[in-house]
């Protein structure tokens, strides 16, 4: 039976309270000094061999875990994320049946594995939110350090980001006139995540009966943040 628990990693526990939750919310898993998996604040580090009850196990853990704190939320942001990829390489699309145990949206959890998939562990930075990194996912892993760099030595916003990223984009277009050249350095990443958002958004959308639409929040935030855009 795996062993799970929570460790100090990098700037500390994601919060003292998140750790006793974790910890009370072991449906299934043994909980003890060997540290088979780590909740830390930028992500699930797992170190164990996972069976397919575990797994599930270990998702029920983390989708019981709910803060108001901010700091709380990204850190299982980053975890889910984790968990979800650890599933699909783990447990292929076996992965996707099991996936419901962390009890989100199937788009909030296609937005997660996303940015962990883009961002790796070595690039997020804890002094960081959740958002910060979700700004930068679609560029190059260079550019990623470079401007999670940029934020933590001036100390920018998530907001005071993306609009760095616009600025810098919009110069790229007007320094080259829309050249093909600077069309392709928008990483095709990302109109494949701005499209998928959009194909989300068309499907979920419900009329409001006076030729408007009602859509979900939490889609146009994703939207909002693949484009750059402030709220």
């Amino acid at each position: 039976m795996t062993e799970v628990a929570v460790r100090e990693q990098g700037s500390g526990l994601a919060s003292p309270d998140l750790a006793n939750r974790f910890r009370a919310l072991s449906h299934g898993i043994k909980v003890a000094a060997r540290q088979d998996v780590d909740i830390t604040p930028t992500g699930l580090v797992i170190r164990a061999d996972l069976t397919q009850d575990d797994y599930a196990a270990l998702g029920r853990i983390l989708g019981g875990l709910h803060d108001g704190a901010k700091s709380t939320w990204d850190a299982l942001r980053w975890s889910i994320g984790d968990w979800l990829l650890f599933g699909e390489g783990k447990f292929g699309e076996e992965a996707a049946q099991i996936a419901d145990a962390v009890g989100r949206s199937v788009h909030t959890m296609q937005n997660y594995t996303w940015v962990c998939s883009r961002v790796a562990p070595s690039r997020r930075r804890p002094e960081l939110s959740w958002s910060h990194h979700e700004a930068v996912a679609g560029l190059e892993p260079r550019a990623q350090r470079r401007w999670l760099d940029k934020a933590v030595a001036e100390t920018l916003g998530s907001d005071a980001l993306r609009g760095l990223l616009r600025d810098e984009r919009r110069q790229a277009e007007g320094d080259d006139q829309g050249s093909e050249t600077d069309r392709a350095k928008e990483p095709p990443v990302v109109v494949d995540h701005v499209l998928d958002i959009g194909r989300r958004i068309v499907a979920r959308a419900q009329s409001a009966g006076d030729g408007r639409y009602v859509v979900e929040a939490e889609l146009i935030h994703q939207l909002r943040a693949a484009l750059g855009v402030e709220a």
